[in-house]
C-alpha cells in the first residue's frame, strides 16, 4: 500500500509564462494559444510530494506533472521517528581565478527519519523556511503513514 504526501504548493507561478504566451498568440495563432492555455493548466495543477510504499519498503520524492508521478524509488530504512529540524549551511562562491566571493547562508527545514545506529538519519525532504506549514503537514502525514512518532525540534 502506498501513501502519497503533498510536500509543496501547486505551481501556479510556473503557469504564468505559458499563459502569457497564450494571450500573445490568441489574436493571430489561436490553435497555438489553446495549446499554451492547456499547458499552463497542466503545469498549474502540478506539485511535489513524497510517496511511501510500505509493502516494498521504499520511498520516492516525486513531481506530479500531467497526472503522472515522476521520481526514483529508494530503499526505506527502519525508522524510529520522524523529525523536523532547522538547518543552515554556509555556501562559499569562487570565481575562475580562485578568489572567494562573499559567503551566503542557506537556511531550510529538513524532514528526517531517525534511524537506529545512525548519527544523521535519512533526509526525506527539504523545505524553505517560508514553507513551514507544508513541512509540518508532511511530517505529520509521514509519521502517520509509518506509524511512528513525529518530533519537531525546538528551533523550528
Amino acid at each position: 500500500m502506498t501513501h502519497g504526501i503533498k510536500t509543496g504548493p501547486y505551481y501556479w507561478g510556473r503557469a504564468l509564462p505559458p499563459l502569457g504566451f497564450g494571450l500573445v498568440f490568441l489574436q493571430h495563432l489561436p490553435l497555438l494559444a489553446v495549446g499554451c492555455f492547456a499547458f499552463a493548466a497542466l503545469v498549474a495543477s502540478s506539485y511535489s510530494g513524497l510517496e511511501i510504499d510500505r509493502r516494498n519498503h521504499r520511498y520516492r520524492n516525486f513531481l506530479l506533472l500531467f497526472g503522472i508521478r515522476f521520481g526514483s524509488w529508494y530503499a526505506l530504512a527502519l525508522a524510529t521517528r520522524v523529525v523536523l529540524k532547522a538547518h543552515s549551511d554556509t555556501i562559499r562562491y569562487h570565481t575562475r581565478r580562485g578568489v572567494a566571493r562573499p559567503w551566503k547562508r542557506y537556511e531550510h527545514l529538513t524532514l528526517l527519519l531517525s534511524i537506529p545506529d545512525s548519527i544523521i538519519g535519512e533526509a526525506m525532504e527539504e523545505f524553505a523556511l517560508r514553507d513551514r506549514k507544508y513541512a509540518l503537514q508532511a511530517g505529520q502525514q509521514l509519521a502517520a503513514a509509518l506509524q511512528i512518532p513525529f518530533v519537531v525540534m525546538d528551533d523550528v
